[in-house]
């Protein structure tokens, strides 16, 4: 497998996976870029072979992951306040319950 197509497959599977990190509630968030970017070091390699380049490229997808992750994030973000959706997401949804969070919302 060459390099060009390893990077898009590890860059997906690193998004993949930060999304399985996300779901499993021990792990915690600020680690999830650093397990993409990990998981993408260790397959291209896998997929090319083992040299620098290879370990960088992978290492570079893995972060890749994390920045498709936060663009789209943002793009969703932007969509929901342009068109004033005000519902509460599930990410969002501590904010309602929390005391430090409640006075804010007011």
């Amino acid at each position: 497998m060459t390099l060009a197509e390893a990077i898009p497959l590890a860059t997906t599977a690193s998004l993949g996976l930060g999304a399985l990190a996300k779901s499993w509630p021990k792990f915690p968030n600020a680690y999830i870029p650093t397990l993409a970017a990990v998981a993408g070091a260790l397959l291209v390699p896998a997929l090319c072979g083992w040299h620098a380049l290879n370990v960088v490229s992978g290492f570079v997808a893995g972060l890749g992951a994390t920045g498709i992750h936060q663009g789209v994030k943002g793009a969703a973000d932007d969509v929901k306040r342009r068109t004033g959706n005000t519902e509460i997401t599930r990410n969002e949804k501590h904010c309602t319950d929390c005391r430090a969070c409640y006075g804010w919302l007011r």
